[in-house]
């Protein structure tokens, strides 16, 4: 298993059966594709062409000495997806009723994300556990940390795990601590800092359940 991302492995794990398969982390920059039937790949999936010719009509690219798609590879006609939708975070439990809400929602690096899963093969971290889904697998990415006010975690690789729903829920309330022993799958560096901000909250949560 690579420690990043490669058009090769992507051509291998979509069976994008492409002679040249490129990877941009999201879609915007790439060489020059040499063989065809070639591919250009994001983190969520893959522009496949089956013609040199069908490569250089494409509108949305800007072929020079290197190849740019400014809006993202997604954007381009044929665009196949790859990657299950992702999840929304889930939530404390709240009190019914109807209530006039002010909600600030984090814009997350869905492509950082999408990467992680890819790197993991959709493996839980923690319990090793695969989801399949509608003939895809299924995956979640936690922020160790969590992100917005007041714990101010960051949107970062060493930041985030990727992890099955059950895991995510454990994770979420702060019901299990961790420690680098804790994931039986390692292949990117994870922050001390954002292990121990996470323990000090399940300490906190362990107290407030005891009272």
């Amino acid at each position: 298993m690579p420690t990043r991302i490669t058009g090769k492995f992507l051509n291998d794990l979509w069976q994008i059966r492409a002679e040249h398969t490129l990877y941009s982390h999201n879609g915007t920059w790439y060489h020059h594709l040499e063989r065809f039937p070639g591919a250009l790949c994001d983190s969520e999936g893959y522009k496949l062409f089956a013609s040199g010719e069908e490569f250089e009509r494409c509108a949305q690219l800007r072929i020079k000495q290197h190849v740019g798609c400014p809006p993202g590879i997604r954007t381009i006609p044929g665009y196949i997806r790859c990657d299950a939708e992702i999840a929304t975070d889930i939530g404390l439990p709240t009190i019914a009723g109807r209530v006039d809400q002010r909600i600030s929602r984090i814009i997350r690096d869905t492509f950082l994300s999408s990467e992680l899963k890819l790197l993991y093969e959709h493996s839980c971290q923690l319990c090793e556990r695969t989801i399949p889904l509608f003939g895809r697998d299924y995956s979640e990415a936690h922020h160790i940390r969590p992100l917005g006010s007041p714990h101010d975690g960051e949107d970062a690789r060493r930041n985030l795990v990727c992890v099955c729903p059950n895991c995510h829920v454990l994770l979420d309330f702060a019901a299990i601590p961790l420690a680098l022993s804790s994931f039986k799958i390692l292949r990117h560096h994870i922050s001390s800092e954002s292990i121990a901000y996470h323990n000090e909250l399940h300490l906190k949560a362990r107290r407030e359940f005891a009272r």
